[in-house]
Formats: C-alpha cells, structure tokens, sequence
C-alpha cells in the first residue's frame, strides 16, 4: 500500500459503496498513527477515542489530536470528534480519579458522562470468547455500554481542539488548582517542543464511524 498513489484514500475509496447500505460503520484502528490509521481517518466522518485513564494515555492523545488536525486540513475537512471515553478507570485509586479530572478540565464537553471501570470480567469474556452482554449481562462495565439515562443526553460533535487550546486549558486548570499535576508535564512537553507518540500498549485507539 505504500507505493499507491493517494495512499491515505483507499480505505475512503473501498468504503465508498457500502457506505449507502449501513447507518453506521465502525473502524477499529491500531493503537498508533500510521498508515492504517490515516486511511480510517481519512474514510470517517466521526471521530470517538477511547481514553485510558492513566498519566502516559493522556500525555499520548496530544500526537492524536495533531494528527486528526492534519487530516481535517489537508485530507477530510469533514472529520470531527464525537468525544473521548475514558476506559480501565481502577476504582479506589487516587491516580484514575486525578486523571479524569485532568481530562475534563483540559477537554471540558468533550469527555463523555460515562466512564468504562476496569474489571477482570473484561478479558475474562475475551478468553471465553463471548460477549460482555452474554458473559456478565448484570455486570457494572456491561451496564456502562448499555443505553440508560446517563446516555441519552444528545451530544453534538464539537469542534476540533488544536494542541495549543488543549495546552491553553491546561494551564487554566492548572491555575485553578494551584497545584502540581498531570497538566503541568503537558504543559511543559508543549514549551520544550517534545511531542510524545500514542503508546503502543497504552490503549488508545481510535473507533471512528461513517453515516
């Protein structure tokens, strides 16, 4: 696929007759930024990334964002975030809880009302080889994916954030807490010009869906 010309619009090319036949398709893209993921964004409309909560998750989503900014300008200018869900949030710690609040101070409406708990069931149902509804219908993580009344608030895209608004309410969050936190590396990974790559194993990836 790398020597094919206009590279990043194949995906978009193959999708474009079944596009009509569903309401909507989802693409489940690797955990990094290259070529594959390119293609998917290329070839959505819609954006959802699915955040885990941990420090270094967070720090990655930067490159992410840059990246769907690119795309937007020069590619798919019909591309946009639906919102971020934040996963394998670990109950009882200090750390999860942190970090989703860094979360909804930086991205503000952008983080979902829902947040996806860490649970053994999760790759439990993966080796039994079965759905979570099907595994563990009665199980809070099973309930969180399920329509309810946290869900049903409509949410309407917002635009893109660049990597300087995300630094810019950073620092805000930052100065109304007063206080060293998450915001203040990604703050300073902005002024030092080091932009960190998504983590391999960090969980993020990036489900984007075609109307």
């Amino acid at each position: 696929m790398v020597a094919e010309i206009r590279r990043e619009l194949i995906l978009r090319r193959i999708l474009e007759p079944p596009g009509s036949w569903y309401d909507f398709i989802l693409i489940d893209c690797p955990p990094s930024l290259g070529l594959l993921t390119a293609n998917s964004l290329c070839a959505s409309q819609e954006v959802l990334i699915p955040l885990q909560c941990e420090y270094f998750a967070m720090r990655g989503i930067r490159l992410l964002l840059s990246t769907i900014d690119k795309i937007k300008a020069r590619l798919n200018p019909e591309l946009r975030i639906l919102g971020i869900l934040p996963t394998m949030y670990a109950t009882g710690t200090i750390h999860a809880r942190e970090v989703v609040e860094e979360m909804r101070a930086v991205f503000g409406e952008q983080i979902f009302d829902i947040v996806i708990q860490k649970s053994i069931r999760f790759p439990e149902a993966t080796v039994a080889n079965q759905a979570m509804l099907d595994y563990a219908s009665k199980h809070q993580g099973t309930r969180a994916y399920q329509p309810g009344p946290a869900h049903r608030r409509q949410r309407t895209p917002k635009p893109l954030q660049t990597r300087e608004a995300v630094d810019h309410r950073a620092c805000a969050a930052r100065a109304n807490r007063g206080s060293a936190s998450t915001a203040d590396d990604l703050v300073n990974q902005r002024r030092c010009g080091d932009w960190l790559s998504l983590d391999v194993n960090s969980g993020n990836q990036a489900f984007l869906c075609r109307g």
